[in-house]
């Protein structure tokens, strides 16, 4: 009996230390975040989420912005004009690219400030979601966090891809991932395009704004049908090319999309109202052993965000309330330059607490327009 209890304590010892090894392997190496820092899980500042499509798939979720709603203390929604915004711990998003909050990158890359709300669940492996102030890690704007989106065009030997659906409102999307080798160069191509034409009535919406408050009827007529427009038109291309020391990336995205109940919680008075959002992020990294203990890292990148917001409040010019221009347009852009260069040394690899980095930012540029 003895002998039988040795054996079986040895025997869960040897399970739990085999699940243990297995567990740590996963936290070492599924984290995109996690082996830029390098950090002790004890003294991170914030809470690390991860999301694999495969489960999210089974719930019947179909975008990020339906997925990131399965995070503890993240919820979405959605503005007056459909614009899908994060709130993390209940604080809210703000509209603009200044007062960023959270950070998104896609496959490592920064994307900027154009949420990729409607990108397909099937086109990503995983959603890394790092909650808590992370900006001395990725710099200005987590401070409530950064996502990270993984597609499967980023990673090696996976299947090919092509998904077709249609549905209501003239709703068509269709989706592939093709991965190839060409010599000793892994290559993956992800792309979709979607579009629908959903409208809704909108009976009780108000249709016009006057000294900040909203009303449901003035001199000028609202001539069209009270509906809502909420037709939009989403593609993107991403292309990724590595080999064990040479990695390119790239991510184009196009988000175009009607005003729902308008810009300022009134209804456009035309059909011609929309928000446009323009992502081009570009990548080139190397790394490299260089010696026994020294590992080099070096990346350069450019990210141009785009937005434009076009919106008819008022059918007449000039109003009986004093507007002259019903017609109101904004554009912005913004664009990044960076040049990155790391120098690692894991001679204390065994004594984690001693391993170093040093790290220079050679070139960060932000242009706004």
């Amino acid at each position: 009996m003895k002998h039988a209890l040795l054996s079986l304590s040895f025997l869960f010892t040897s399970a739990f230390a085999e699940t243990n090894s297995d567990l740590q392997n996963l936290l070492n190496n599924v984290s995109e975040f996690t082996t830029d820092t390098k950090l002790n899980i004890d003294y991170q500042p914030s809470i690390l989420t991860i999301l694999y499509s495969s489960d999210l798939e089974l719930l019947g979720v179909q975008t990020l912005h339906e997925a990131l709603n399965f995070i503890p203390s993240i919820e979405t929604t959605l503005t007056s004009t459909g614009i899908s915004q994060v709130i993390v711990r209940g604080v809210s998003e703000p509209n603009d690219a200044i007062h960023i909050k959270m950070r998104y990158f896609i496959d490592g890359i920064d994307i900027g400030v154009n949420y990729f709300a409607n990108f397909p669940i099937e086109l990503i492996d995983r959603i890394e979601v790092l909650r808590g102030g992370a900006s001395a890690i990725y710099g200005q704007g987590a401070f409530h966090g950064a996502v990270n989106i993984i597609t499967k065009s980023s990673l090696s030997n996976r299947k090919n891809l092509v998904n077709f659906e249609y549905g209501s409102y003239d709703y068509n999307k269709g989706s592939a991932v093709v991965h190839t080798k060409l010599n000793n160069f892994d290559i993956g191509i992800d792309a979709y395009y979607q579009k629908h034409d959903r409208s809704l009535d909108a009976t009780t919406a108000p249709t016009s704004i006057v000294n900040g408050a909203q009303y449901y009827s003035i001199a000028e007529t609202f001539s069209r049908k009270k509906t809502t427009q909420e037709a939009i038109k989403d593609m993107s291309i991403g292309i990724s090319i590595k080999n064990k020391e040479w990695s390119f990336t790239s991510r184009y995205q196009r988000n175009r999309s009607q005003n729902y109940y308008g810009a300022f919680g009134v209804l456009d008075h035309t059909t011609n109202s929309y928000t446009q959002k323009d992502t081009l992020a570009l990548q080139l990294a190397y790394s490299s052993k260089i010696s026994l203990n020294n590992n080099l890292k070096a990346k350069v990148g450019f990210l141009n965000s785009g937005y434009t917001l076009n919106t008819y409040y008022f059918q007449l010019e000039p109003n009986s309330v004093g507007f002259k221009d019903p017609h109101y347009i904004l554009n912005a852009e913004n664009q990044l330059y960076y040049t990155e260069l790391s120098l690692i040394n894991n001679y204390f690899k065994k004594h984690k607490n001693y391993t170093w980095h040093i790290f220079w930012i050679l070139n960060r540029k932000r242009k706004s327009f």
